[in-house]
């Protein structure tokens, strides 16, 4: 099953409200809310998760880059049943606390100056490729087999 933990920014007291402004797909997503990290990490590991940090930089205790072949072989679901991708913002980024719980760091390898991508493409791009790793190839709903 799938987890979505929300950390609300600062100055943000109306979570509920957060939420109204993301894709109706929340509402088929149990939503954890934490006040803290310390919290959150302590429930996942109870859970049995395995937290991954994504960063463009190096941080965690084992560097991988999200189109690396040995990405299939770690995050696959029988390696890890249950996985907690983090997720931090354009400007601050993933906390230490985050960074420090997480057993993996994953990369989007980027070429040029631009070092970061916004929230929304980078979970949409790290989403999709561990679903294809972890559920075989997917595809639209609408697709039906006909595209070859």
């Amino acid at each position: 099953g799938a987890l979505l933990v929300v950390g609300a920014p600062e100055g943000v007291m109306d979570l509920r409200a957060l939420l109204g402004l993301s894709a109706s797909a929340v509402r088929w997503v149990p939503v954890g809310t934490f006040e803290n990290c310390e919290d959150c990490v302590r429930v996942l590991r109870e859970r049995e998760y395995v937290s991954v940090a994504t960063s463009p930089h190096v941080k965690g205790r084992v560097n991988v880059a999200l189109e690396d072949k040995k990405a299939e072989t770690i995050f696959g679901v029988d390696a890890i049943p249950r996985l907690a991708v983090w997720f931090g913002n354009e400007q601050k980024g993933l906390s230490a606390e985050s960074i420090s719980a997480s057993s993996f760091c994953l990369q989007i390898e980027m070429r040029g100056h631009v070092e970061s991508l916004n929230l929304a493409v980078c979970s949409g791009i790290v989403l999709w490729r561990l679903a294809a790793i972890r559920y075989g190839n997917v595809t639209c709903a609408g697709d039906r087999g006909r595209l070859k």
